[in-house]
């Protein structure tokens, strides 16, 4: 009896240092997650007091946390809201994944809706974001191409307008030349479009405090421009461009499940490989046993001789 009960502790003992290493890694993800998420929303808000009054503060999930923003007069603008989404910390494979492989990080957005629908339209994207470029696709390819003075950035970015002679101003920018230069790794988007919201802009967070203030202090020049070229070209007409794609929520769910099994398939490649060089590893180790057995036989028989 003893016998049989110490093979069935031997046998489910892989089993239980996983749910052990998991149980361990979600209780730490929870914890990790809440006290990060609080650093982050600190550092925000400190970034946010040159051009927000109030916010309203909301937590849809242990993950995020979005802002109701009033924002100061200056900004021309109906509403606005921030929000803080970071890695999914409970689960160590999948955060390993999506930070080797699909790069992700905790991110910061800022959306707005102007007064009125905008009548000048401009896409700033990373072309390392295919499947966003994909996704908008018929949308991004109505629109004109703007190339800036600086080859480099031209390498890294799609940028689009229906109007590019109106925001030539701000494309020739300072600002908006260094920020692109020196946060290529960190911004995801840059959008105003008719669709709500009519401003938005994403980007990863930096390591330092330093680069968020500039990120932030980008994002609301950014606001500012187009919200005073919204206003002045109201009286215009609305451009017909065809809309981007809004996925249902079925499209969502099939697409994160393929996202999902895509990271599956990622780990258990890796796993393969693992298993693969540690084979190769003891085949090697055996051969130079081997070998070193054969010099030292034939270095005895040398000796009698």
């Amino acid at each position: 009896m003893a016998s049989f009960l110490g093979q069935m502790i031997v046998s489910l003992l892989p089993l239980l240092i996983f749910l052990g290493l998991y149980i361990g890694f979600f209780i730490w993800g929870r914890f990790a997650n809440k006290k990060i998420k609080e650093q982050r929303l600190d550092d925000v808000l400190t970034a946010l007091e040159l051009y927000n009054d109030n916010y309203v503060r909301k937590d849809p999930n242990d993950r995020q946390i979005e802002l109701r923003l009033q924002l100061k007069d200056e900004f021309q603008v109906k509403s606005a809201s921030a929000w803080i989404i970071l890695l999914p910390r409970t689960s160590f494979p999948t955060m390993f994944v999506d930070k080797l492989f699909f790069k992700n990080k905790d991110s910061f957005g800022l959306a707005a809706n102007f007064h009125h629908k905008p009548r000048v339209v401009f896409e700033l994207i990373p072309y390392k974001l295919k499947s966003a470029i994909r996704r908008d696709f018929d949308y991004l390819i109505e629109l004109d191409d703007i190339n800036t003075k600086d080859e480099e950035i031209n390498n890294k970015f799609l940028i689009k307008s229906n109007k590019p002679q109106v925001i030539g101003q701000f494309i020739r920018s300072k600002s908006f030349m260094n920020i692109l230069r020196k946060y290529h790794n960190e911004i995801q988007w840059l959008s105003v479009r008719t669709d709500s919201p009519h401003f938005e802009m994403k980007f990863n967070f930096p390591k330092e405090n330093i680069d968020l203030l500039q990120l932030v202090k980008f994002c609301f020049l950014s606001l500012k421009f187009f919200g005073k070229v919204t206003e002045s070209t109201k009286n215009q007409p609305i451009p017909v461009i065809i809309p981007p794609k809004k996925l249902t929520e079925k499209e969502k769910a099939k697409r994160e499940k393929e996202r999902q099994k895509e990271k599956e398939r990622i780990i258990k490649e890796q796993k393969k490989k693992r298993e693969k060089e540690k084979k190769e590893m003891k085949k090697k180790k055996n051969q130079n046993l081997n070998q070193n057995q054969k010099t030292k036989t034939s270095a005895k028989k040398k000796t009698k001789k």
